[in-house]
């Protein structure tokens, strides 16, 4: 039931300021804000959640994991405007973010024939408040390990990782980590072929890189083969990490070379979304391992190990349709000495519908949980908003809103002379908002409260009515100006209405009709 609800109005303004926020542009609210202010739907709703003991990983979610579709801040992300985040600032038909940063967009378009790529050693993480629809290339792949080279020539030659993984080892016989790298803490990748000290006998392989499951340890043969790394990825949708790099593959001594680079460990994506998925045939998302490297003739040097899959969860409370592919397998061991392959890695959804679609998921997809509403209270609290009014006369607050059977919403203001920097009242009901009275800024705290998982209570707008007040005394012309946020200009979607009637600020004297005509 939608409703207007008038909190505190005081009759008689002869002349009367109004800020009202309508939650289309976002005003930079608090980051322990667990509210979500949606500039899709242009209003504040309850955050989702993935809910506790659905799905397979029932065991492992024991308590309803927050998820936030962001906030919008970033805009949309297409074909207009992807160009403004590429981070090498080419204008071609690749494009490169950085994981050392989320992205918060609206919506998010990657078109056919564009190719997303990503640097950086967390996991990709992308949240988006509307639709996400793929026809080009999500590549955030292992790269493949370096071949065999001669020490005379020596350099690194492990695969680097997607990101959010491990880098594979360099060949083992130089000065470079022949072990794979792991982005687990506590855990180790593939490990390094060791180093062989006779002639026409080969190094030993790498060992693969642990993603979902251990990797494989290479062959045994004359020289000791690397071990295999540990498993780093979970069924639970808590994790979200890359595949571990493979290790390297042994040198010869005799000869002088190093071994071949392992291959470096899949990435991992975090897709955020409160919209529809929808992946074309054309689209698609990989998080592979790299392929061990291989060792050239006359090197007697071992492969290197193959980089561990990588990982993709992605959570949301539309629909999702996948026509091309999702693909986290292993990175292979492709040489003759068998150098141990990578683990696959892992793909992970929760949604509120059914996954469908004719396209593949590989390895395939862990039975979805369910992603609903939050049960719990989820606050908003605003950036500081600026009346540009020495003092202002609050003199209510009004607020459109919509609550369903059992739901809740509480709203509370607080007030400042220097914009909260180092003056600060407390919070109060906005039936009191008149004690505030004085104070130049102010903010809003929002508590809302959801009495089902299907559906939201929302606020619309939240209007703050105040009469201007000056410590100067007015002398001819004078208006009160527009109040705008504090931290933002004007097109923050904050829309401003000032009323009343007509101000005399002196009298104009008016000609009688003479006598005498």
């Amino acid at each position: 039931m939608k409703r207007l609800l008038i909190a505190f109005i005081l009759p008689s303004v002869a002349f009367a300021g109004s800020v009202v926020e309508t939650f289309s542009e976002y005003n930079g609210a608090a980051t322990s804000s667990t509210a979500t202010w949606n500039r899709i739907t242009s209003r504040l709703e309850a955050p989702f959640v993935i809910q506790a003991a659905t799905g397979d990983v029932a065991a492992q979610e024991a308590t309803d994991r927050l998820i936030s579709i962001g906030t919008g801040a970033d805009g949309p992300f297409n074909s207009t405007t992807m160009q403004s985040f590429d981070e090498e600032a080419t204008v071609d038909a690749s494009i490169l973010l950085t994981s050392e940063r989320e992205y918060h967009f609206t919506e998010f378009t990657l078109p056919a024939g564009v190719t997303l790529r990503a640097s950086g050693t967390q996991a990709l993480r992308i949240h988006v408040q509307g639709d996400v629809q793929i026809s080009g290339i999500i590549d955030l792949r292992g790269a493949a390990g370096g071949t065999s080279r001669l020490l005379a020539a020596a350099a690194a030659n492990g695969g680097t990782a997607g990101p959010g993984g491990g880098a594979g080892g360099s060949g083992a016989g130089s000065s470079f980590t022949s072990s794979g790298s792991s982005p687990a803490i506590g855990t180790a990748g593939g490990g390094a072929g060791a180093v062989s000290l006779v002639n026409l006998t080969d190094g030993g392989p790498g060992g693969g890189g642990g993603s979902a499951a251990p990797g494989a340890p290479g062959a045994a043969g004359a020289a000791t083969p690397g071990s295999e790394g540990l498993a780093i990825n979970t069924p639970t949708l808590s994790d979200l990490r890359g595949g571990a790099g493979g290790g390297g593959g042994g040198g010869n001594s005799f000869v002088g070379s190093m071994g071949a680079g392992g291959g470096g460990g899949g990435g991992a994506l975090g897709l955020f979304l409160g919209g529809n998925l929808s992946i074309a045939a054309t689209g698609s998302i990989l998080t592979t391992g790299g392929t061990g490297g291989t060792a050239t003739g006359g090197h007697q040097a071992g492969c290197g190990g193959g980089g561990g899959g990588g990982s993709v969860l992605i959570v949301g409370a539309g629909a999702v349709n996948n026509d091309g592919a999702i693909d986290s397998q292993l990175g292979a061991g492709v040489c003759a000495t068998a150098s141990g392959v990578g683990s696959d890695g892992t793909n992970r959804f929760s949604f509120d519908s059914a996954f469908t679609g004719a396209g593949t998921e590989t390895p395939s997809i862990i039975n979805p949980a369910t992603t609903t509403y939050s049960l719990a209270p989820a606050v908003i609290v605003s950036a500081p908003y600026d009346t540009l009014n020495s003092f202002p006369d609050y003199q209510g607050v009004n607020v459109v809103e919509n609550l369903n059977a059992g739901d809740s919403i509480t709203y509370e203001m607080a007030a400042s002379h220097d914009g909260f920097v180092s003056d600060a009242t407390e919070y109060v009901p906005i039936a009191q908002v008149g004690t505030l009275s004085g104070r130049r800024y102010f903010r809003f705290r929002i508590t809302l409260q959801s009495a089902s998982r299907t559906t939201t209570p929302f606020v619309d707008s939240f209007e703050v009515v105040f009469k201007p007040g000056y410590a100067f005394g007015i002398a001819g012309c004078a208006r009160a100006m527009p109040a705008v946020p504090f931290t933002a200009a004007a097109s923050w979607g904050l829309v401003l209405t000032y009323f009343a009637g007509v101000i005399f600020l002196g009298r104009r004297r008016r000609r009688q009709p003479s006598t005498e005509e």
